[in-house]
């Protein structure tokens, strides 16, 4: 028997085995004849678009199409619809959310880009290898002795009876004869150091074939901080490029009112997380570590000598940071932040495709990226 096609009414049979009456939605076949089909074996309704029917049956009996039982029917039917109604119910509040957001995205994008730093810090020596490097004119020997000092200067040796001294200030003033802006920075031990700004100046002094500059370190740091509807309305990428003064970066990025000098406002908050302890200082790893803390959502991204290529030319990681940036402000990670307190993985949401457009997500899987300290947060090949 094929199924019906149109909604059932409720009729009474006499089963032809027992004599009994029953009661039942009688299925009515897409036939001219008046002839309706009983299921007596295995009696169940369904709810279906709100038609009630069953299956297939074997005996056949003549129908009155009257309103016998049709109370009855309309109960069963009642119930259960209700049965259907509160199991979807309970499956809608098992969802948590599924993500809408579209990228890229071009508010956040701009936001970014009107808040990008790039900041290079090097001590006096290699400074002045770089400048050599650049084709200073003035010094062709190659210095022999380095001593880093309040007065931050270098002794460069010619010979026996051959040496000069070299301060911040000329080298700070040769870098500017090449269009390079370079300033004083005294770090927490109160030696002097050359601070570059300007991502064109920088990338002349990457470009330099100094020997001390091979083993130069590059730390990307992207904040966000949540707005109304889940978006950042406040935020930046600040970068830092450093080599033997890589300590002196834990120190600023430890510091409320160093960091302020490039975060403003924000400092305060990244400060507050503790952030040094998600860089990580190995050779040859491009990696970003990408989390979620409160209201902020912070990226840091690291990278050694092995990968400035791909930083010179303003990629790279950079690309890695924006999007985790973008992408962090997803539906999931607003669920997250409204379970626990916690440090939310990022990284790990990521990799697992949790955060593109179209995911549905459970609070469970959610609960899967929480890590209760910052430690636990592994720096990722993303």
């Amino acid at each position: 028997m094929k199924k019906p096609e149109a909604a059932m009414t409720l009729d009474e049979a006499i089963c032809p085995e027992t004599g009994e009456v029953i009661k039942q939605a009688a299925i009515m076949e897409a036939v001219e004849s008046d002839e309706v089909v009983f299921e007596y074996e295995a009696v169940e309704l369904e709810q279906s678009q709100g038609a009630m029917w069953k299956g297939a049956g074997s005996a056949n009996a003549q129908s009155n199409y009257g309103t016998g039982g049709g109370a009855s029917a309309s109960n069963q039917a009642g119930n259960s619809a209700n049965s259907s109604s509160n199991s979807q119910t309970e499956e809608a509040e098992e969802l948590a959310v599924i993500n809408t957001r579209t990228f890229p995205d071009n508010d956040l994008q701009n936001l970014l880009q009107a808040n990008n730093q790039h900041v290079m810090l090097l001590n006096v020596g290699e400074a002045f290898e770089a400048l050599q490097a650049l084709g200073w004119d003035d010094v062709k020997s190659t210095w022999k002795e380095v001593t880093n000092t309040t007065t931050g200067q270098i002794v460069i040796s010619y010979g026996v009876n051959g040496k000069d001294v070299v301060t911040t200030s000329m080298i700070i003033s040769q870098f500017g004869n090449l269009g390079i802006k370079a300033t004083t920075y005294v770090n927490k031990t109160g030696t002097e150091m050359i601070k570059f700004t300007g991502y064109a100046g920088i990338r002349k002094v990457l470009n330099a074939p100094a020997y001390g500059l091979k083993n130069m370190k590059v730390v990307q740091l992207g904040i966000g901080k949540y707005g109304l509807a889940n978006s950042i309305k406040q935020g930046g990428v600040l970068t830092f490029y450093v080599a033997a003064a890589y300590r002196t970066l834990d120190f600023i990025l430890n510091d409320e009112q160093e960091l302020a000098r490039y975060l403003g406002s924000l400092a305060t908050d990244v400060v507050k997380i503790g952030i040094v302890s998600a860089i990580t200082w190995g050779v040859g790893a491009l990696l970003a570590t990408p989390f979620v803390a409160a209201n902020l959502v912070i990226v840091v991204g690291t990278a050694t000598s092995i990968f400035l290529n791909l930083v010179d030319e303003d990629n790279g990681i950079t690309d890695k940071v924006v999007e985790s940036l973008e992408k962090a402000q997803q539906e999931v990670v607003e669920k997250a932040r409204e379970i626990e307190d916690g440090f939310w993985d990022l990284g790990a949401m990521l990799i697992d495709g949790m955060l593109e457009q179209g995911e549905k997500v459970i609070e469970q899987e959610i609960k899967q990226y929480v890590r209760q300290s910052l430690d636990k947060i592994k720096p990722r090949m993303l």
